[in-house]
């Protein structure tokens, strides 16, 4: 069974927890006309280092990886660790607190 929700284009689908800036992206353009996005499991969650230079960047600061919103929440078991974004980038690594609050939150977008 598929699960998504339909969410209004100006919901909030970029987030800060920590240091990272989480951005979720529809799957789908969504429907033009009425201003609504499909945002399912292939969505995709984009990380984004939001101590780097915002200037040389943009808003969000550096990107650092992304993942389908499938394999984030439900593909990987979860036993409390974290998300290690780029393993030889030590800087990188999404800690277990960060990583569940994240969790929790795109688990309220569905």
């Amino acid at each position: 069974m598929k699960n998504y929700r339909i969410l209004p284009r100006n919901t909030k689908a970029t987030f800060t927890v920590g240091k990272w800036t989480v951005k979720v992206v529809p799957a789908s353009e969504g429907h033009r006309l009425t201003g609504f996005a499909d945002l399912d499991a292939d969505s995709i969650v984009q990380f984004f280092d939001n101590t780097q230079s915002k200037e040389a960047f943009g808003p969000h600061g550096q990107f650092v990886s992304s993942y389908y919103l499938r394999s984030t929440l439900f593909e990987r078991k979860w036993e409390g660790g974290g998300l290690d974004l780029c393993g030889y980038e030590p800087a990188w690594k999404v800690s277990a607190e960060d990583y569940g609050l994240i969790r929790k939150y795109l688990k309220a977008l569905l």
